[in-house]
Formats: C-alpha cells, structure tokens, sequence
C-alpha cells in the first residue's frame, strides 16, 4: 500500500508540474497585457504605424508658381502627395530624378503620387502638361474633369481611355490627336508626350522651349539619321534652365 500511494503521489506532482509549466508564458502574457504603460509589440510597431514624408522632386519654376498654395522659387523639393499649380504668368519643372521630368505651362494644376514603380499625376487643371517618362517606368495620369483634349507623343507611345466607354486608343510617336472626353492617359514606360487642353496650333508644339527639350533628352531618344523624323526634336537653348512659352 506504501508504494502505491508513493507512486500515485509521484503521478500528481509530475501532472502539477507539467500544468505549471505549460502555463508559465500564458500568464506573462496576461499580465503584459493588462498593462497599459507597456507599448503593444514593442517600439518598432509605432515606427512601422507611422509613414514618413518622402521627396518625389525638385521644382524649377518661373512666375506664379505654388506648391501646396504657397509660393515656391526654383529648388523647392516637392513631397509625396503635394499639389503643384502654375498661375496666368507661371511654367514649372519637377526633376523626379530617376523618374523622370514634369513640366507644367500656365494654369496648369497636378497632384504628384510616386507608387513603386510607377508615377500617378492626377491633372486637376488642364493647362498644358509634358511628362517624361524613362524605361521599363510606368505612367499613369488621371484627368480630374474629363473633356476635349489634344494628345502629342514626341517620343514612343501612350495609350487613351475614355470616361464614356470601354474602349481605348493608342497615340503612337509623333502622332497628334484631339480627342473627346479623356479620363486617363496611361504609358509602360520610355514616352515623353503632352496633353494639352487649350489645344494651340499645331506650329506652337514645336517652339524650341528648355522645357520641352530636357524631356526629349530625359528619355535618352534616338533617331535614324537616313530618314528623320517629320519634325525635329526641340533642344533646349544654353542660356536659361527655364524660357516662356
């Protein structure tokens, strides 16, 4: 009888001490959570919560210029998710760096996203609007009202949706058209092309403004030099980083 009440003895010690250990952690955890001084999984979880600013550009402007309605002079760096707005007498650049350039002639109004991978420009005012857009780099702009608007792809090609149908259209190199409508103008990448919503005479694309020719040259755009193209490329003149329409 001895023994076999050591032994059942030995059996309940061994099942408390498997209980106790089992739960340990769980309690900790409990207690942890019942106080409300200790941060939830740690620091780094509000370092994850919180989302930094990030710098999509730099401005060169010229005239009535603002970024987020404040006026901004040349070397203004334009953040993630800002506005950028040319008034009566303004044109602006914004040097995205690796990807690529946006130019802005007068009462024109953007809202700059930079997505991995990709630029998203929603055009809030349609002045006029050049985007260069480098390879393998897509593109995506989204017209705030969609209406009548004239499409000119210097280099490679766009493709043009449309807020009333399904159906889209593509606007190939140095193809001009005035199309009604458009709600967005998409490109995969290596296009420079202008959307331009005052739709001026065909000659005024081609004024050899700084602006117009750093996007060309953005791109890196090559040409045959045995049949050229049905209009020259704009260079950009060596005085100035910026000239007037």
């Amino acid at each position: 009888m001895n023994l076999l009440a050591r032994t059942r003895l030995r059996v309940v010690a061994v099942l408390l001490l498997t209980l106790l250990v089992g739960l340990g952690p769980m309690a900790r955890s409990l207690a942890e959570s019942d106080n409300p001084d200790k941060p939830v999984n740690g620091a780094k979880a509000g370092a994850r919560e919180k989302v930094p600013y990030s710098v999509a550009g730099v401005l060169t402007s010229q005239g009535s210029v603002t970024v987020n309605d404040n006026r901004a002079p040349t070397g203004t760096t334009v953040l993630y998710g800002s506005e950028v707005a040319t008034g009566g007498d303004g044109i602006a650049s914004i040097d995205l760096g690796p990807k690529g350039l946006l130019e802005m002639q007068t009462d024109t109004k953007i809202l700059l996203t930079l997505p991995a991978e990709q630029i998203e420009v929603e055009l809030k005012n349609c002045g006029v609007f050049t985007q260069s857009v480098p390879n393998e780099l897509k593109a995506h702009v989204k017209v705030a009202n969609p209406h009548t608007v004239r499409i000119y792809v210097t280099v490679g090609s766009v493709r043009v949706r449309f807020a009333d149908r399904k159906e889209t259209t593509t606007i190939n190199q140095f193809e001009d058209k005035t199309l009604d409508n458009v709600s967005d103008v998409n490109t995969a990448g290596n296009a420079v092309f202008t959307i331009d919503c005052n739709r001026r005479p065909l000659a005024a694309w081609w004024i050899p403004t700084s602006l117009a020719g750093l996007a060309a040259l953005a791109v890196g755009v090559t040409r045959n030099k045995n049949k050229p193209p049905p209009n020259p490329l704009p260079t950009p003149p060596p005085a100035s980083p910026i000239s007037p329409p």
